[in-house]
This record gives structure tokens, C-alpha cells and sequence, in this order.
């Protein structure tokens, strides 16, 4: 995530020419909702941390042109900052506050239950079946037969339950809106687990080609060793680990990693 800064006394220069952009088109009759409004998106253009846009949101109503794009990088900002409770308050809100596109903000109250649940390694089935119906049933609404982050949700859901066939179906699903290198990294999972080495091999160039940061993903990794090492290809399972630790040196501190690394080595 990138860090922009901004002087504890004063505005950057950029902050003050974004600022002063915005109220240049801003109506001279603007009242200080929209002045506030324009300072806040002046932020989001140098600094997304979540204590500034929650200062500013405090004055802020629906009628502040921006309202909606505010509250959705206040809430991934606190979805980031894993303060999934306070980014589900902020979901409700804009959704009470009646807000341009607030139907969006029903899939981050579930967004922010996906991501805490997975964050804790959560093993508990009926809790994963539970995010899948919720999922599940935004797509009764046509709003979100578009958003391609449903059906990823679903698909890595889906890997968790093991409903491989299931996740395959989310995937094509997702892959007709985005072509994005997670649904790719999910493949090589399903494919490690269909113990299908060759696919598993091809899935990793499509979702390199679309992401070099494939090499940080703990479990598309490990996925990918183990496939390596049933294919009897001993080498390539350890150059494998070896890539994700060098990648991301956090990864070896997992137990996922640690697993895997007795088992390859056994």
C-alpha cells in the first residue's frame, strides 16, 4: 500500500492545488458541507489514512457530491487496518444515509467478515457457509451481477469448503467481468488439489503474466510446491518455498508454510 504523506502543519503544495481545484469548481455559493467535501477529497489524493478521512466525514452529508467515493475508502481503509467492526458501522451508515450507490456498501459489511474470518485462519464450516450465503444472495439483486469481488469471494470461498467444482463455476463467472490474477492463483489451487500438474503450471503463467507479485501469495505457492512434489519434482517444490520466502519473508513465520515444509521434506 502506498504511504502518501502530509505535512502535520500544513498541506502539501499537492493537497492545496488538489483543494484549490475543487473549489474552483465548486460554486461560489457552496456551502461549508462542500468545502469540507473538497478538503476530504483532496486527502484521498495524498493520504489515505483512515484518521483524516474520519475527521472530515464527521461534517459531511449526502449531499456532498462525493459522499459515496469517500465512504468506500474510508471502509477499505478500515478493512486494511483490520477495524472490521467500525468499517461495517461505516458501511451501515452510508447505507442509512441513503447514499449515491449505497447498495455496493452491502457487499462490504460481508467483505468485512470474509476478510477477518480468513485473516484468523477461521476453520469453522458453518461460519464459511454462512459468508457464502451472503454472498449468494446479493447476486439476487442485479446491482452486483457486475462486481466481479463477488464472485472472487464466492470462488475463494468455495476452495476453503473444498466445493471445488463450485469455485470453478464462480471463477468463469468472475474471469467474463475481470481478468484478474487471483482467480488464476485459485485455479492452481484446484488444480494442486485435482492433483493436475500441468494445469496447475499453466494457470501459474497466466496469473504471473497478469500479477509478478504471484510470488508473495502464500497459499498459490505452497499449492504450487506441493503440485510440484506429487509431479515427483523435488527440486522445483523447494525452489518453490524458497521463492515465497524471498518474496515475502513473513510467509515462513506461517503455519501453512511450516506444514508444508515438513511434508515436502519428508
Amino acid at each position: 500500500m502506498i504511504n502518501y504523506s502530509v505535512n502535520k502543519s500544513r498541506y502539501s503544495i499537492h493537497t492545496l492545488n488538489a483543494i484549490i481545484l475543487m473549489l474552483f469548481i465548486t460554486p461560489s455559493f457552496a456551502s461549508d458541507n462542500n468545502v469540507n467535501c473538497t478538503k476530504t477529497i483532496a486527502i484521498l489524493h495524498n493520504d489515505i489514512r483512515t484518521k483524516n478521512l474520519d475527521k472530515y466525514l464527521q461534517s459531511i452529508n449526502k449531499n456532498c457530491e462525493y459522499s459515496s467515493y469517500i465512504y468506500a475508502k474510508l471502509v477499505d481503509s478500515l478493512l486494511r487496518d483490520k477495524k472490521y467492526s467500525k468499517a461495517k458501522s461505516y458501511a451501515r451508515d452510508a447505507i442509512n444515509k441513503d447514499l449515491e450507490n449505497k447498495f455496493s456498501f452491502r457487499r462490504y459489511i460481508i467483505d468485512a467478515d470474509f476478510i477477518k474470518y480468513k485473516n484468523i485462519n477461521g476453520n469453522k464450516k458453518q461460519s464459511w457457509l454462512n459468508i457464502k450465503k451472503d454472498y449468494e444472495l446479493l447476486l439476487k439483486d442485479n446491482v452486483f451481477n457486475n462486481d466481479y469481488i463477488v464472485y472472487l469471494r464466492l470462488s475463494e470461498t468455495d476452495v476453503i469448503l473444498k466445493n471445488y467444482d463450485s469455485a470453478i463455476k464462480w471463477i468463469k463467472k468472475g474471469l467474463k467481468i475481470e481478468r484478474i490474477s487471483r482467480f488464476y492463483s485459485l485455479m492452481i489451487i484446484i488444480s494442486n488439489e485435482k492433483n493436475d500438474h500441468v494445469s496447475a503450471l499453466a494457470f501459474l503463467e497466466q496469473a504471473y503474466g497478469l500479477n509478478k507479485d504471484i510470488f508473495k501469495e502464500i497459499d498459490t505457492m505452497i499449492a504450487l510446491a506441493e503440485s510440484y512434489e506429487k509431479n515427483n519434482d523435488h527440486d522445483n517444490a523447494l525452489n518453490s518455498l524458497i521463492k515465497l520466502v524471498q518474496s515475502n519473508p513473513s510467509a515462513k513465520h506461517s503455519d501453512i508454510y511450516r506444514n508444508a515444509v515438513i511434508r515436502i521434506n519428508k
